[in-house]
């Protein structure tokens, strides 16, 4: 295990980060349900396109288990530091991770699942929609923080901006 930060981490992107990994996690758990739950019955849930959505299910639904199950650890670590940071009413997010030396694999096996489940929502057979364009971004700049630091870099400071919450003006 080796001790890593991200540094200044902006709470709203890191939430949207978590939140768009969880919806995508549970919606694989649901199909991966629905397909047990189907087996022999015909058209089952996923109707007429069945046959074409069953490998596109059958390759998301283990490699999502197994993204989970690998970032589990720091997900944690991740929500811990976002609840701490609202209950303070930061903006921004200094985080302490312990990672091992495989966690650069399962950033990348994470990049291929988000990849190959955008193309399945956008071929219709999932509903969890694909991460924005700053989520992305910050993810890669997170993996580029934990790969650096495993090999000996300093950590710096995130880069992208601190997006304050829209609150209604008090009058």
């Amino acid at each position: 295990m080796r001790p890593v930060q991200l540094l200044g981490a902006p709470l709203l992107l890191l939430k949207a980060s978590e939140d768009n990994l969880d919806d995508l996690f549970r919606e694989l758990q649901m199909a991966d349900i629905a397909a047990v739950g189907s087996a022999g019955a015909g058209d089952g849930p996923l109707g007429p396109d069945r046959d074409m959505a069953e490998p596109t299910l059958a390759k998301l639904v283990p490699l999502g288990e197994m993204v989970r199950k690998r970032l589990a650890d720091l997900r944690v670590q991740a929500r811990r530091a976002i609840w701490e940071a609202a209950r303070r009413g930061d903006g921004v997010v200094n985080i302490d991770l312990d990672v091992d030396s495989r966690t650069p694999a399962a950033f990348a096996a994470l990049e291929e699942l988000v990849t190959d489940a955008a193309a399945a929502a956008r071929n219709g057979y999932l509903l969890t929609e694909p991460p924005t364009g700053d989520v992305v971004a910050f993810r890669l700049w997170a993996r580029q923080q934990i790969v650096g630091q495993i090999a000996g870099e300093p950590a710096t400071t995130c880069p992208f901006p601190v997006v304050a919450e829209q609150t209604p003006s008090a009058k």
